[in-house]
């Protein structure tokens, strides 16, 4: 005779629930989500940046603004003037626009430049004048880094000069060399990826970001420099919680730059080398002295606000590394910078 099986469990059964996914797996898919995110953000940036140019390069050739052997051009001929105000436009596409379309495609549309709290104004002038001095000190770096590359016997890159001795030449550099990358660099750098990445870790978000930043750049020669501004730049983003204050730094080192290769326009080679040696070495001892200052006089309130107690290091880095986006967009930016070394 048939007998049905006994139950155990009360009619009806219900299993019993997975267990909730613990604080470190929670925050390890967070980061992994924000990861995406900025690799998508990055992808965008590194095609813009690849692209860009040339189809409005393109664009003018077809509509008989710019005559074809231009593109043979440094300047697409076009004069200094002219091509600057193309370069303009074409920076603002390929560096702005990419952060804007990934953020709103992503659904994180927010402020990059809000909030912004007040800055004590000693601490503000001691800042700038402190990150300035250290934006010299990469020079530095740089320079000697730059330096062992021609002793290898690596190729150095050689960048056009669109600077000339007039007062419009002047300040349309400053606006293109310098107003510009202080606006959208630190958008993007700052506002959004270091932003996104600070509910991991302050210090996390400003090596990432400044590492980042230095890829960005794409030539060997500007990597160590974008590095250390970059990890400049961030600390002091996070350690005022105001994003004006990098604007500013980043804005007057670079104005600084094209304002000294303007007063080297009268100088013979000699005093050229006389001058910049002088200024830099000069900047750069004032602005350790004055980070000295700064950091005996405000110590306490220049120290990051987050800092992440989910997290090892190493659970951050693997956490970032494992998203797709952000892996991918780290290998084509290596990809590049190398291929770059070599073409």
């Amino acid at each position: 005779m048939y007998t049905q099986p006994q139950n155990n469990y009360p009619y009806p059964y219900y299993p019993p629930a997975p267990p909730a996914p613990s604080p470190e797996q929670q925050k390890k898919k967070q980061l992994r989500s924000d990861g995406n995110y900025l690799g998508f953000m990055m992808l965008l940036l590194v095609l813009t940046m690849q692209f860009t140019f040339t189809a409005v390069a393109l664009l003018l050739v077809s509509l008989g603004v710019l005559p074809p052997e231009g593109l043979m051009q440094d300047d697409l001929g076009l004069g200094n003037t002219k091509f600057l105000l193309v370069y303009s436009v074409v920076y603002a596409l390929s560096m702005g626009v990419p952060a804007l379309v990934a953020s709103a495609l992503c659904r994180r549309m927010r402020n990059p430049f809000a909030p912004a709290k007040p800055v004590a104004g000693g601490i503000l002038f001691l800042a700038v004048l402190a990150a300035v001095g250290l934006c010299m000190v990469a020079n530095i770096v740089t320079n000697i880094f730059t330096s062992i590359l021609y002793e290898w016997g690596l190729p150095v890159p050689e960048f056009p000069q669109f600077l000339e001795p007039t007062g419009t030449s002047l300040g349309m550099n400053i606006f293109v060399l310098a107003v510009l990358p202080a606006l959208l660099e630190e958008m993007v750098f700052r506002g959004f990826v270091l932003r996104t990445l600070r509910p991991y870790g302050d210090m996390f978000a400003v090596l990432v970001s400044a590492f980042l930043f230095g890829l960005m750049h794409g030539n060997i020669e500007q990597v160590p420099f974008a590095l250390i501004v970059g990890i400049v730049l961030g600390w002091l983003y996070v350690a005022t919680d105001n994003i004006w204050v990098p604007i500013l730094i980043h804005f007057t080192n670079n104005a600084l730059s094209v304002c000294m290769e303007f007063l080297g326009f009268d100088l013979s080679a000699t005093g050229q080398a006389v001058f910049y040696t002088a200024a830099i070495y000069g900047l750069a001892a004032l602005g350790i002295v004055a980070f000295c200052i700064l950091l005996a006089c405000y110590y306490r309130k220049l120290q990051p606000k987050n800092k992440e107690t989910v997290l090892t290091s190493g659970q951050r880095t693997g956490a970032l590394l494992s998203a797709p986006a952000f892996l991918i967009a780290v290998i084509i930016f290596i990809g590049l910078l190398i291929w770059g070394m070599f073409a």
